[in-house]
């Protein structure tokens, strides 16, 4: 099975949505929503990539120990409307990686406000 990564997953929906039979304006409004979405996801992904110090799977050279073990599902809530995204997991690291994108409250994550 190839491995695909959530963002080139959801570049693939937006494909979709563009090749679909739906009308103009409903697509467009769908693209909007998952384009929050794919944002949101780049952002998260750069700051595992930060955090350990390197790409997904480069080996070599490591600035920290620890790798990726996969994704799981997180809701976030926007201004747009919850918006689901996978969460990059991490093994075997030295100290526990917490985003500066999400703030976690009672089972839910929310996107913090940048200035």
């Amino acid at each position: 099975m190839k491995r695909v990564s959530p963002t080139e997953r959801i570049r693939a929906e937006i494909d979709e949505l563009f090749s679909s039979e739906r009308d103009l304006a409903e697509v467009l409004e769908e693209v909007g929503r998952v384009t929050t979405r794919l944002v949101i996801q780049i952002a998260i992904e750069s700051e595992v990539t930060e955090f350990l110090g390197r790409e997904r799977y480069v080996r070599g050279e490591r600035t920290r120990e620890g790798s990726r073990n996969g994704y799981a599902p997180v809701t976030v809530k926007t201004t747009a409307g919850p918006v689901t995204l996978e969460r990059p997991k991490l093994r075997g690291t030295d100290e526990a990686f917490a985003s500066r994108l999400l703030r976690h409250t009672a089972g839910t994550y929310l996107i913090l406000r940048l200035k």
